[in-house]
Parts: C-alpha cells; structure tokens; sequence
C-alpha cells in the first residue's frame, strides 16, 4: 500500500483514497464474502476503476446540485438587500437602460425570507416640522436595545438624516458608549461633507441628558429637539428606520441560515444596502448624502 494512502470500508465495499489523488472503488463479493477489485490484475483494475479524486466524487458539490435552483430575478432580489415591491419599483425605473440589472419588483411578494421577516408595526408616521432642505441640517437619532445576549454586544446606536434619509447604525458594547460614538459619527460626517451639523432630534433617554452632551451641542452651536414623553411619532423617521433595519437585519440572516449571534455584522450590512437603495420618490440616499454616485 502507498504511503499516504487512505481506506475507507461501508457495508457495500470501500475506497482506496491513494497519495497520488487516484480513488479506487472496492466492491464486495456478498458470496464468498470478500473485498475484490475489477479486472484480472492491479494494474487493469486501477485503469478500469480509478478516477481523479476530485472528478465527480465531491459530496458537498453534488449537494450543492441538488438544491434548488435560485432564478436569476431572485438573486437580485438578494444581493440589492432584499426590497420590497415599490422600492424594487424605483430601482428599475431609476436604473432603466441597465441591462444587467434583472430585477422584477412582485419577487419581493414570493420572497420566503422576505414574507417570514416582515412585521406587523403599525405605521408610525413621518413626524412633526417639515424636512430638512439640506444634508445635516437635522438628523435623529435612537438607541436601540437588544436583550437576547447572543454576543457581547448590547444596543445599536441609530442616525438617519432627515434631508437624505441615510442610515448610520452601529453596533456598540455598552450603553455607556453612545454618547462617545455619535460624537465620532458627527465628526466624521463634518469633516468628509465640510458642513456643520445644525440640530439633533431625539427622544428623551437618559443617554442624551448628560451634562457633556448639553455642554457639546453648546460649544457647536447645535440645536438638541428632543420628542415629548411617550411619544415616538415626533421621531417617525428614526423609529420607521429602526423597524427597517430590523426587517433587513432579520432577512440576511435567514437568507444564509446564520444564528442570532451575527446580528451586529447583519444589521451594518443592513444599513448599507438601504443608503444604496432610492426612496419610491427620491435618489439614493448615499447619493443625496454625499453628493456623488455609489460605486
């Protein structure tokens, strides 16, 4: 036998994995009750029966075959993120003349993962005040608090900014973070758009009502509007994100069977596919962000 070599046995016979990758199959005489190869000698056997150990024989592949076929409308449906019928609507009107684009908006009312993710949240309205005529003039804020103790991760700290309706969300350890992380997000905003932030809206969490938050929308000149008690729909936009997000979030993790536990990865990706998915009215947010196209 060659070094290296491998033999597996099963109730029918067995295989001879070689060093050289070559597969010899071994059949067994139920008569005489013993293992035989085909052929009068080894060599003939080894012609006859032997085969490259990759050509054919690769169980996972063969699996992989035998689930269904995903159409090419349904893969689009999946790589955009997952949007419903009327935002897959503006999609192809915003894209039209782009052939490679495959996308039919009625998969999203067939989509298993689409229909098992969806909740029944009643519709929270768009808020008080009027929207905002520019890129961070005002964006609201939310936190968002996950209690299943999956990963080490607690609460998502979510912005979307009125005029664009672009959605930063990240994932953070403590809620003690919050504030330190949308100092940073503010930051970086500013400096890439060279504009100032105007006013945050939030609700009235205790997160927002620290000393050094008052003394920081002070020094920057921003107006702070928080919601009154018990009432989110002054926060609409934020609060219609959140269950976005959540739905998005939920459906990627379905789509490629992961546990809970990836839900921080998933909600981020969650986020960026919805800043690169154009309101039923509007362009894309990242696009009205950022002043450029996605690439």
């Amino acid at each position: 036998m060659d070094e290296g070599a491998r033999v597996i046995l099963d109730p029918t016979g067995g295989q001879i994995h070689l060093a050289n990758g070559m597969l010899l199959k071994i059949a067994k005489d139920r008569e005489r009750g013993l293992l035989e190869f085909r052929g009068n000698t080894w060599r003939q056997s080894a012609m006859t029966i032997s085969t490259p150990l990759f050509e054919g024989v690769d169980e996972e592949f063969e699996l992989a075959n035998r689930r269904p076929k995903i159409s090419t409308k349904q893969l689009w449906h999946e790589h955009l993120g997952h949007p419903g019928r009327d935002k897959s609507r503006a999609i192809v009107d915003k894209l039209k003349g782009e052939s490679v684009i495959a996308l039919d908006p009625d998969t999203a009312l067939t989509c298993e993962q689409c229909i098992q993710s969806k909740s029944t949240v009643a519709w929270m309205g768009r808020g008080s005040g009027e929207r905002a005529a520019g890129p961070l003039d005002l964006i609201h804020i939310d936190l968002t608090i996950d209690s299943s103790h999956v990963t080490e991760y607690t609460c998502t700290l979510v912005l979307v900014n009125d005029y664009s309706k672009y959605v930063h969300a990240q994932p953070l350890l403590r809620k003690s973070h919050t504030f330190t992380q949308l100092k940073r997000i503010v930051s970086f905003l500013e400096t890439q758009m060279d504009r100032k932030l105007k006013a945050i809206r939030s609700d009235q969490g205790t997160e927002w009502k620290s000393n050094e938050a008052l003394e920081w929308s002070l020094s920057k000149g921003i107006e702070w509007q928080t919601t009154v008690g018990y009432n989110s729909r002054q926060n609409g936009q934020v609060e219609r994100m959140n269950r976005s997000l959540g739905e998005k979030m939920r459906t990627l993790l379905m789509q490629r069977s992961l546990p809970k536990r990836f839900w921080p990865h998933a909600i981020r990706a969650a986020a960026f596919k919805l800043n690169l998915t154009p309101s039923v009215d509007r362009e894309f947010p990242y696009q009205l962000m950022f002043r450029r196209s996605p690439e």
